[in-house]
């Protein structure tokens, strides 16, 4: 993107590190590419030049990130490159860093909220999933040191000790970013949660007015009919708790389990690029044996099943057509709803389920029960 002399509104830009020097660089006429990692340690003084002071006057709301710490702690899921990039090495979060990050979020907010008082802020905290320890230190330095009303959002494995925090969560203005990925009976992706840690923490965020953002993907590699049955009630069963939803196919990327074992899920891989496109006629429908279908399919995902293509291929479609009706839009999309949709009945869910898996009623019964017996 060329660098104007007035500063735009849509700058597509990635920093890794420390964004001030960026901000203030930018816009003095320095050039950056478009993915751009700084290596200079960020300042403890937050400072905005004069023709951005004049861009967050016309804001509405802000989100920043902060690099909080790297890696994830648990490492294991099929699908994720952190495996790869990080080692499964997660560093630790000293409570002095903690505190000093929250110093920092408050400075941020001051400068921003003086220039434009209706300025909504949030921060994000850049790390691949937040342990136990490191939450502990984050919602002490919270309490101790946060001054104003800015939301942080934290990205949280769907366990069940991260229960015992929500009341500070949402006393402090948290939000919790849940990679949720498929929620099934058995764990076809690794992800080392059940139904019932899926679906009972989202209902205990919702107790304790903890906006919870969710991320879905489908297209997954052996799943069958009741897993996907179990991932349209759990769906139905916590969208009143979502105030975000992403919803995306799975790309098999390269340096992932799922790279480096295709013959395990018994599935071929493909060097394309991901694209998106859902949607299919009844009438395509019928030629789903059409190689250019196939081979569409494959561009979306990086992979094509060696047996059983097209039959995943329709369960898949089906349960996108349910969601677009559980979501109340277009299901193939990362979602921020302006409040957090109606509660839905289990007799409601079931309606949806019939519609889409006809043939599939008296597991529909079963299932259902079993997703609303969770609290």
């Amino acid at each position: 993107m060329e660098v104007r002399e007035k500063p735009r509104s849509d700058f597509q830009y990635t920093v890794v590190g420390p964004g001030e020097y960026f901000i203030d660089e930018i816009f003095q006429g320095h050039k950056f590419p478009t993915f751009y990692t700084e290596k200079r340690l960020a300042a403890l003084e937050f400072k905005l030049t004069d023709g951005y002071k004049d861009l967050v006057k016309t804001w509405k709301k802000v989100s920043l990130s902060l690099k909080t710490f790297e890696g994830c702690y648990w490492g294991k899921c099929y699908f994720c490159t952190y495996n790869e990039s990080y080692l499964n090495k997660q560093k630790s979060l000293s409570q002095e860093r903690a505190n000093i990050l929250i110093k920092t979020m408050n400075g941020i907010n001051k400068t921003l909220t003086k220039l434009n008082s209706d300025l909504s802020v949030s921060f994000y905290f850049s790390h691949a999933s937040i342990k136990r320890k490191n939450l502990r230190h984050m919602i002490e330095a919270l309490n101790q040191y946060k001054k104003g009303n800015y939301s942080w959002v934290s990205f949280m494995r769907p366990e069940m000790w991260v229960k015992k925090h929500l009341a500070d969560i949402g006393a402090t203005k948290g939000i919790i970013d849940i990679g949720f990925e498929i929620i099934s009976y058995r764990d076809v992706v690794n992800k080392g949660a059940s139904v019932k840690e899926h679906v009972s923490l989202a209902l205990a965020a919702r107790e304790n007015n903890v906006p919870v953002y969710g991320e879905f993907m489908y297209g997954i590699p052996k799943t069958d009919i009741k897993d996907m049955l179990y991932y349209l009630f759990g769906m139905c069963r916590i969208k009143h708790t979502l105030l975000c939803v992403a919803l995306g196919q799975l790309w098999v990327e390269d340096c992932t389990y799922y790279s480096k074992n295709p013959d395990e899920f018994d599935i071929t891989l493909y060097d394309v690029a991901p694209l998106t496109n859902y949607g299919q006629t009844e009438e395509e429908e019928e030629e789903e044996e059409d190689p250019k279908y196939k081979s569409g399919f494959a561009a979306v995902s990086g992979f094509t099943l060696k047996k059983g293509q097209r039959k995943w291929i329709g369960m898949n479609k089906k349960f996108l057509q349910a969601m677009e009706v559980v979501l109340e839009g277009k299901p193939e999309t990362w979602e921020y709803y302006p409040d957090y949709m109606e509660k839905m009945e289990k007799s409601e869910a079931l309606k949806i389920a019939h519609t889409f898996f006809p043939k599939e009623k008296e597991l529909s019964y079963e299932i259902a029960d079993h997703v609303w017996s969770i609290s």
